[in-house]
């Protein structure tokens, strides 16, 4: 992982992190260790905001944690870092097939199913105003966690079909619906999670996320209910087909070779094998797991559709499993800056490979440099975007601070309202600025994951 440093003693992996990424309210499902392997709060132990200002009192910059702990802990917390974007790969034709792709071909040949039905109120007019103050903790923690126990629910779903069980699909369907709760709540506290994937559980963790952002933009687009239950579905189940692929091909350190990509472009085909019920799925459901890989100008995958024969929803789909890919890490490539991966769908609908209007909606609902990214000010302060302002894609909500300074709560500044001050460009998350010292402290070579004498009583 890149944001940290990896320590492992009798195989299990402890990593050091900034202490800017623990969030009061969760709690520990292993220790939490200092310099000198002090033992500073226990397994089963909650952290809290007491907790996470001693640290800041007494100098604390970094704590070292167990690896699985990493992903709850970063939450909302923007992972990619790199400036270059990987190159496309020239449209890739698959001739696998099945029943159920057959059928599904046969459908988009004659134009049938690829339209979206009447909608009914749209599920945007239950959604919260989020304000422009900074995110409730108490709603983030929620947050969180629920997110966590979505991630491990796919994790042990994807692990069933992998061994010929099939999926239950109403339970499938409850991850989705609850999410939707979750956006009705807070849609830019729910857009910082969905945006910012955590570099493991793949392919779990990068379907929920898809899910996330892809019900972003269509609530967005002014989608009801039913419908974004639809595209919440189709999206936490497009990857399972991957589960067929060779994962040696998946895991490859270099960039995949022709033979090895026509491997991967069966997975849209594979999913059908491995949901067993796939009867039961809506045929909205089955057309985003199928053509969520296709591309408005033909340059897609299994099938290079066209833009009138692809399903309105797979647009959808396609535009957030894209941007979630290209922030992400992957064997081959780091991820990149979110910024960077905004840039790149915005010259790509440019090219016609997506819908602009999806696009552009995607834009409005996460800004140009989206939610969750880290940023400089035109008044040297660093900052990190955690509200949209909509149509004003480029003045987002930014909690700011002055540089090394992360210790101390934030100012809220809304960039629509300072005619003076702009974000002059994106930072990594490693960025410097971003620790609170200049030096840091040093983090001992070896960890001993034992229970140790407390330090003091800081639960």
């Amino acid at each position: 992982m890149s944001h940290a440093t990896t320590h492992s003693q009798n195989s299990q992996k402890y990593l050091a992190v900034s202490i800017r990424f623990l969030r009061a309210g969760v709690k520990l499902q292993f220790p939490i260790f200092g310099n000198r392997n002090v033992l500073l709060l226990g397994n089963g132990q909650v952290i809290t905001q007491q907790f996470i200002q001693k640290l800041k009192d007494r100098g604390v910059t970094r704590i070292i944690v167990h690896e699985s702990e990493v992903a709850r802990l970063t939450v909302g917390q923007s992972h990619g870092a790199a400036e270059s974007v990987p190159v496309d790969r020239a449209g890739q034709l698959s001739e696998e097939q099945n029943y159920h792709s057959k059928q599904l071909d046969s459908m988009i040949m004659k134009s049938q199913a690829l339209g979206i039905q009447q909608q009914g109120t749209p599920f945007a007019k239950s959604v919260q105003s989020p304000g422009t103050n900074s995110y409730d903790d108490k709603i983030a923690t929620k947050f969180t966690e629920r997110h966590s126990q979505s991630v491990n629910f796919m994790q042990e779903a994807f692990s069933e079909m992998a061994n010929d069980q099939g999926v239950d699909l109403r339970s499938l369907k409850k991850v989705g619906s609850e999410a939707l709760n979750q956006m009705a709540r807070d849609p830019d506290l729910y857009a910082c999670v969905g945006l910012n994937p955590a570099p493991d559980s793949y392919p779990a963790r990068h379907s929920t996320h898809v899910s996330m952002v892809a019900t972003l933009i269509g609530m967005r687009m002014g989608l009801d209910k039913p419908m974004l239950d639809n595209l919440a579905t189709g999206c936490l189940i497009h990857d399972a087909g991957m589960l067929k692929i060779d994962q040696r091909i998946f895991h490859k350190t270099e960039r995949l070779n022709d033979i090895e990509f026509l491997e991967i472009t069966k997975h849209p085909v594979a999913v059908f094998d491995l949901l067993k019920k796939v009867r039961s799925l809506e045929t909205p459901v089955a057309m985003i797991a199928y053509q969520m890989h296709e591309r408005c100008n033909g340059t897609g995958y299994p099938r290079g559709c066209h833009g009138n024969k692809i399903h309105p929803l797979a647009k959808i789909a396609a535009v957030a499993d894209v941007f979630v890919a290209l922030v992400s890490d992957r064997p081959h490539r780091p991820g990149l800056l979110p910024y960077k991966a905004m840039e790149k769908l915005l010259l790509d609908a440019n090219q016609g490979k997506y819908e602009n209007h999806v696009v552009r909606t995607l834009l409005e609902c996460v800004s140009l440099f989206p939610i969750g990214s880290y940023v400089e000010l035109s008044d040297k302060r660093i900052g990190k975007v955690i509200r949209t302002t909509g149509k004003t894609f480029n003045q987002p909500i930014v909690e700011v601070w002055q540089p090394y300074q992360t210790h101390l709560p934030p100012d809220v500044v809304n960039l629509t309202q300072e005619a003076n001050i702009q974000i002059v460009r994106p930072l990594s998350p490693h960025d410097e600025r971003l620790t609170q010292t200049k030096t840091e402290l040093t983090i001992p070579d070896s960890v001993a994951p034992v229970a140790l004498e407390l330090e003091d009583h800081w639960d």
